[in-house]
């Protein structure tokens, strides 16, 4: 599964929220999407997963107009996890999964035996099998958005939307919900905010500044202490780890003079 933005722009009260965005993600990508608040990451990914409508530009998905499809046909192809989510009423881990069927049923369809299976399944690949029978409400955060991956996984969905999916966790529970995503190898696209995260698990980032594409590419070559500077205001050191190989972020509190 492969995904093509080009020209895509939203606006509100006649002020450009995103304006020309232009990106891809290619089969089998875990893509990052970076910038500070307000940037428009959120904004942009609405307008992928169809929360909101553009104002300009196409969006496709393997060739597909995204934004021309059915929603059942959209929720086969793309799956979203979003910061956690508020649930209202009492459900069993396994009833929050068994959701991720809908867009594979009629209104009135039954629940089948191979439901069940893909649920369970859904929930083995995150760690969560034996947490079936608990109510969601009892989690923690980090086991409540394992659960909502296994969720978008039940969708079986060939690409996965992502929208600050560790904001709130403690670090364990961050590396350990980027490195599910990571080892699932599903066409994944995520915004963040922790730029040492996505370098270590992003193959590709792109970066936003009030509403633009300054920047993309591989992490190495995207993360500068120029970039930081220019889109977030903080002096940083930028190197690569001794022990992970991959590209890292010493941030300098403000005090702390650029040449020093």
């Amino acid at each position: 599964m492969t995904l093509k933005a080009r020209g895509l722009g939203w606006s509100v009260a006649a002020q450009k929220i995103i304006d020309d965005i232009r990106l891809s993600v290619d089969s089998g990508e875990f893509v990052g999407l970076l910038g500070p608040n307000g940037s428009g990451k959120s904004t942009l990914l609405r307008c992928i997963y169809r929360g909101l409508k553009p104002d300009a530009g196409t969006i496709s998905l393997d060739g597909t107009d995204l934004l021309a499809m059915p929603p059942r046909d959209a929720a086969r192809r793309m799956a979203v996890v979003l910061q956690e989510t508020a649930i209202q009423f009492d459900f069993t881990v396994q009833e929050m999964v068994l959701m991720g069927r809908t867009p594979h049923k009629s209104a009135f369809d039954p629940d089948t035996s191979d439901d069940w299976e893909i649920v369970a399944d859904a929930l083995a690949q995150v760690n969560m099998l034996d947490f079936r029978e608990r109510s969601f409400g009892t989690l923690s955060g980090g086991e409540k958005q394992r659960v909502l991956i296994a969720r978008a996984l039940a969708q079986q969905s060939q690409f996965l939307v992502l929208d600050e999916p560790t904001n709130h966790l403690d670090i364990r529970y961050q590396l350990e919900i980027l490195g599910i995503v990571r080892e699932l190898r599903v066409t994944t696209l995520a915004a963040l905010h922790d730029l040492n995260l996505a370098t270590l698990y992003c193959d590709r980032l792109y970066v936003l500044s009030e509403g633009r594409v300054v920047a993309s590419g591989a992490p190495d070559e995207v993360v500068t202490a120029d970039l930081i500077y220019e889109v977030y205001g903080v002096r940083a050191d930028v190197a690569t780890h001794q022990r992970t190989g991959r590209t890292h972020i010493t941030y300098f509190p403000t005090s702390v003079r650029a040449n020093a």
